[in-house]
């Protein structure tokens, strides 16, 4: 099973902490040192866990490993939580895992609806076409 700890969004990088790990914390504390240490794939791991991403994302994606072909995703979600996801682009899905990481962009949406109610009703009444 995949686990969330925080809902991000690539864009602005607003991230909404929906709890704190003892891991998150610690990860986050590794990135305080200077990145021309830290080999570029570490890197990019440590700031996917530290933004909470599922491990099987954040290989995937390391890997070049990842859904290209988001459409499917609509077996997956509803029409409002497309049409979130569209907008949001919280994190890459792995070939693999996708139904997994699915199962935590429905939980991420689902907080981003109960905090931002008016914003996601919006975007889900967008044309379909969009």
């Amino acid at each position: 099973m995949v686990r969330s700890r925080t809902v991000a969004n690539q864009g602005p990088q607003l991230l909404v902490a929906m709890g704190t790990e003892q891991a998150q914390c610690e990860e986050a504390h590794l990135l305080d040192m200077p990145s021309s240490r830290i080999p570029r794939q570490e890197l990019r791991r440590r700031y996917g866990r530290v933004y909470g991403y599922p491990e099987t994302a954040i290989e995937g994606y390391l890997q070049g490993e990842t859904l290209r072909d988001t459409s499917v995703l609509a077996s997956e979600l509803s029409f409002g939580e497309m049409q979130v996801f569209k907008i949001t682009r919280p994190f890459m899905l792995s070939l693999d895992h996708w139904r997994d990481e699915a199962a935590v962009l429905h939980e991420w949406i689902t907080a981003l609806i109960r905090a931002a109610p008016m914003t996601t009703a919006f975007l889900s009444h967008m044309d379909r076409s969009c």
